[in-house]
C-alpha cells in the first residue's frame, strides 16, 4: 500500500506515509550516499512506473485483478526522475503556463468566458477533437490530438472536465451545480482546459522518454 507523502509549505521536513510490504533491504543499496529521503525516492520510482507504457501493458492482465505489484526495474534513476517530473506537471495543474490554444470569437459577438456546457466541434461520430466550444461566443482550437492520449479511469483530463464542468440540477434536491462559481477569476475555466493540455503534452513527452523495462532479478515490491 502507498500513501501521500505531505510536504509543508517552505520547510523541508517530510512526513512520510509509505508502507512497503516485503521491501528487499539490496533497493536501498541503490539509493545515493547519505540520503535522508530514500521513501520519497522510491515514492517518484512507483509513480513513474505506474505510468510506463510498456509496465501496463506488460501487467495488464493482473492490474485488472487486483492491486499494482512493483518489479525492481534496472534503471531505477530513469523511473525515479520521471515520477518526479511527473508529480510536479500533476500537482500544479492549476498554476502552471496555460497552453497557447487559438481563441476564435463569434463573430458578432462579445467573448466572454461563462459556461453552460462545453462541446466539441462536429456531429457525435465525426468530432474534431482539436477544438473546443466553451460557449457561444468563444471556441479554443489548436489541441494536439496525442493530448487525449493521457488517460485517468479510461478518459482524459481534458475530456473529463468537459464532462463535469457543466450547470446541472439534482432533480430530487434541486441544488443547483455551476462550475462558473468554482473560482472568482472569471478566466479560470478557459485557463483550466488550456493548462490540462500542456500537463497532458508533458506527461506523454516524459512517458515517451522513459526506458524500456527491464527486471532485475525479478525482485518485486508488492
Amino acid at each position: 500500500m502507498i500513501l501521500p507523502i505531505h510536504a509543508p509549505d517552505n520547510t523541508e521536513f517530510f512526513t512520510t506515509f509509505i508502507s512497503v510490504i516485503k521491501l528487499k533491504p539490496f533497493i536501498y543499496g541503490e539509493l545515493p550516499s547519505g540520503s535522508t529521503r530514500p521513501a520519497l525516492l522510491l515514492f517518484w520510482y512507483i509513480y513513474g512506473l505506474l505510468h510506463s507504457d510498456d509496465y501496463r501493458e506488460r501487467f495488464q492482465n493482473n492490474l485488472r485483478r487486483g492491486l499494482p505489484r512493483i518489479p525492481f526495474v534496472s534503471d531505477f534513476w530513469a523511473f525515479s526522475k520521471a515520477g518526479q517530473a511527473l508529480a510536479y506537471w500533476h500537482l500544479n495543474y492549476e498554476i502552471i503556463e496555460p497552453y497557447p490554444l487559438k481563441e476564435v470569437i463569434t463573430k458578432g459577438r462579445e467573448r466572454h468566458t461563462h459556461v453552460k456546457k462545453m462541446g466539441s466541434v462536429g456531429k457525435k461520430n465525426n468530432q474534431d477533437k482539436t477544438a473546443i466550444v466553451v460557449n457561444e461566443t468563444l471556441t479554443l482550437k489548436g489541441i494536439p490530438l496525442e493530448a487525449y492520449e493521457y488517460q485517468v479511469n479510461g478518459k482524459s483530463p481534458i475530456e473529463w472536465v468537459m464532462e463535469r464542468y457543466q450547470i446541472t440540477t439534482d432533480k430530487k434536491s434541486g441544488i443547483v451545480n455551476d462550475p462558473n462559481t468554482y473560482s472568482e477569476d472569471p478566466e479560470y475555466i478557459v485557463n483550466l482546459i488550456k493548462r490540462l493540455v500542456r500537463v497532458s503534452q508533458e506527461t506523454r513527452r516524459i512517458v515517451e522518454s522513459l526506458p524500456a523495462m527491464e527486471i532485475s532479478e525479478e525482485q518485486v515490491v508488492q
